[in-house]
């Protein structure tokens, strides 16, 4: 029979090695700038779709409906 629980178990288990601290130099800060710059050349590019936000060429049934009422 399992034993009983005095609370909710964690949300991740413990990690046995923690994390290597980022190292901070002037390659790191050149490969980070190319990345930005290759990133936003790539969105530049003509093949790149954009997220359309004219979302107000769909008519909604409710708006239709109350011009109708209103004509009346």
């Amino acid at each position: 029979m399992p034993e009983a629980r005095m609370g909710p178990s964690p949300l991740f288990p413990n990690t046995e090695f923690k994390p290597v601290p980022l190292t901070v130099g002037e390659e790191e800060e050149y490969m980070l700038a190319l990345k930005q710059e290759m990133r936003g050349a790539m969105q530049r590019l003509p093949c790149n779709i954009k997220y359309q936000t004219n979302k107000a060429e769909v008519e909604k049934y409710t708006e239709r409906y109350l011009k109708q009422s209103q004509i009346v």
